[in-house]
């Protein structure tokens, strides 16, 4: 009797995330709206906070996020204990300096912890 290839999990499971367009869609569906207003409004909402972000100001997602550019102070080059390791200094590894950079900080809101 031969056997039948069962399909693989990964095949059959859900996505991990949600894609833009699976939300867009599922917003649409909510609201009762096109789905390119709804991207409009979307592409809309992106835009504004990168424009506030690119201006130093902090931008709330409502009942969702904040975010806040963080400034990271630059690196010297230097001997460093490797940080996997934790050996002692005598395993110390030469690492390369890094330049400041600017990151993004999500915070996650109150009310999205809460549940």
């Amino acid at each position: 009797m031969a056997k039948t290839p069962a399909t693989p999990p990964a095949a059959t499971a859900a996505p991990a995330r949600l894609t833009k367009s699976a939300q867009i869609k599922a917003i649409s569906d909510a609201t009762g709206h096109s789905r390119a207003d709804v991207k409009a409004i979307l592409d809309a909402h992106v835009a504004l906070a990168s424009k506030e972000l690119r201006e130093g100001r902090e931008f709330v997602v409502s009942g969702i996020a904040r975010l806040k550019v963080v400034e990271r102070p630059e690196v010297p080059a230097g001997l460093r204990t490797d940080p996997f390791s934790k050996e002692t200094p005598k395993a110390q590894k030469m690492y390369p300096a890094k330049p400041a950079s600017k990151k993004v900080k999500a915070r996650p809101s109150k009310s999205l912890l809460e549940g």
